[in-house]
């Protein structure tokens, strides 16, 4: 295989020293048919990679249009999606009413059970209370009849021990009437024996 000993130009214009990159390649140890392969093939991948101004170009006017493509379907998948959230929001929003009034009709109901229960409660309160107030004044009939009771009671007793005292004393007094009489006619016999016994006498 012959090896190239000048310059090779591109198609695109690319101008590559294939002569020097294959003297190098057999400088380190390369065979000139094995470097020359090396050589062709680089320069063929390069001139596929290489591009001109003109598809730079276009390749930019190409990605403008896709970019510009790209915007008006994002705007239009934005506006889709911002009418779409909108009537999702809405429709929300609508259901939520809905629950928000049947809550508050729940919380109606319940407040006027509530409403009633305490109704009752404090009829049933009133009553037991009527009750009691009912019980205390039958109470305090009993505690002043009883109270009364007593009082007439302890008034019979003091008049029965005043009476018994009376008598008591009376007893006392007729009792030491006698003995006094009896020691007195004691004392009197006593001196007439005396009277009879003392010489003189007669």
């Amino acid at each position: 295989m012959s090896v190239a000993t000048e310059p090779s130009t591109s198609n695109t214009g690319f101008l590559f020293d294939t002569y020097s990159y294959v003297r190098r390649l057999r400088e380190a140890g390369m065979n000139e048919d094995q470097a020359a392969i090396m050589a062709e093939t680089l320069v063929s991948i390069m001139e596929n990679r290489l591009v001109s101004k003109r598809d730079l170009l276009e390749t930019e006017a190409r990605t403008n249009r896709n970019l510009q493509d790209m915007e008006a379907r994002t705007d239009r998948n934005l506006q889709d999606m911002e009418a779409r959230t909108d009537r999702n929001l809405q429709d929300m929003e609508a259901r939520l009413r809905v629950e928000i009034a049947a809550i508050d009709a729940k919380v109606e109901t319940v407040k006027a059970e509530l409403q009633r229960d305490i109704a009752a409660i404090d009829a049933k309160v009133e009553t037991v209370k009527a009750e009691l107030q009912r019980d205390i004044a039958a109470i305090d009939a009993k505690v002043e009849t009883v109270r009364a009771t007593l009082q007439r009671e302890i008034e019979t007793t003091k008049e029965q021990l005043r009476k018994e005292i009376e008598i008591a004393k009376s007893e006392t007094i007729k009792w030491m009437i006698g003995l006094a009489l009896a020691q007195l006619a004691m004392m009197a016999g006593i001196l007439m024996t005396l009277l009879r016994v003392l010489p003189g006498s007669h």
